[in-house]
């Protein structure tokens, strides 16, 4: 996959019309977007799957022991237990300042994927705004998926906040 992302790399700086490859991470289809001609060609009655629910489904009561994959050792089976390799190790304690906070690759950039949000109070005044999900959850102290789902639902928090993905005119 190393070689193969080196030429991807190069690849990407040539004009658009003599690289034919289009994603940008060898083994990876993330960022691809489909045509509209294909989603049509793939969904609907075009899918082999369309109207089998129910005991019409090929996977279906396909469970314990009848399942396909019963008894299949997991892909990332070889990194688990006395596999791994930091199995029975740990980090120095010299190694683990280099690994987090500023020093960390990531530390202090939201993710492309970010969604804006802003916190209302109950009276719909802006209380504050947060570039990502995540951040607004850290800042009131409860988890993320409890942060989502008060985002999704439009419910009052705690009697106190409004999530918003955008701003309310």
């Amino acid at each position: 996959m190393g070689e193969k992302q080196v030429y991807l790399k190069w690849g990407s700086s040539l004009p658009k019309e003599l690289f034919y490859n289009f994603l940008p991470i060898a083994g990876s289809s993330l960022g691809y977007k489909h045509t509209e001609e294909s989603v049509a060609k793939m969904s609907g009655e075009n899918n082999h799957m369309y109207g089998k629910t129910g005991a019409l489904n090929p996977m279906y009561g396909r469970t314990g022991a009848n399942h396909p994959n019963y008894g299949k050792v997991p892909a990332n089976a070889f990194q688990s237990g006395a596999l791994n390799p930091m199995f029975g190790k740990t980090h120095s304690p010299e190694s683990l300042p280099l690994m987090s906070g500023a020093n960390n690759p990531i530390f202090g950039k939201v993710p492309t994927h970010a969604i804006t949000v802003n916190v209302y109070s109950i009276d719909n005044v802006l209380v504050r705004s947060f570039p990502s999900q995540v951040a607004a959850a850290n800042w009131l102290n409860i988890p993320r998926i409890t942060f989502q789902r008060y985002l999704s639902s439009g419910k009052v928090w705690n009697n106190t906040y409004i999530f918003r993905k955008s701003v309310i005119s």
